[in-house]
C-alpha cells in the first residue's frame, strides 16, 4: 500500500521503497514507453521508466493527469503534454494481467 505521505514525500526526492504493481496499459512515445499500472491498494499510477508519476482512483484519471502534465516530476524534465498521448485507454495497448514488478516513486 502507498500511504499519502509517501506520495507527497516523493515529490521532493526519490525514495528507496518499492510497490508491487500490475501493468494494465502501455503507450510508446518518442522518449520511451509509458504505462498505467494498478497497485495492491487498487490505485492507478501513470509510470515512466519504473517511476510512479502519481496515484489515482481510476486508470482514466491517471491518463487524464498524464495528458495534462499534472503529475509528479521526474529527473528528465519531460513535457508530457507534447508527447501525443491518446485520450482514450482504448487506444493504448493492453498488457497481460499477470505481469507484475516493483515500482519506484518519482522525485
Amino acid at each position: 500500500m502507498l500511504p499519502a505521505m509517501y506520495v507527497q514525500a516523493s515529490r521532493r526526492r526519490n525514495l528507496t521503497g518499492s510497490l508491487i504493481v500490475r501493468y494494465l496499459y502501455y503507450f510508446d512515445t518518442t522518449v520511451g514507453r509509458f504505462h498505467i499500472v494498478q497497485s495492491a491498494d487498487k490505485r492507478f499510477h501513470p509510470v515512466y521508466k519504473s517511476f510512479s508519476l502519481g496515484s489515482f482512483q481510476s486508470p482514466e484519471q491517471a491518463l487524464w493527469h498524464l495528458i495534462r502534465g499534472d503529475t509528479l516530476s521526474i529527473p528528465q524534465k519531460i513535457d508530457f503534454t507534447t508527447l501525443g498521448f491518446p485520450t482514450s485507454l482504448e487506444d493504448w495497448r493492453r498488457v497481460l494481467p499477470k505481469h507484475q514488478t516493483s515500482l519506484k516513486t518519482a522525485a
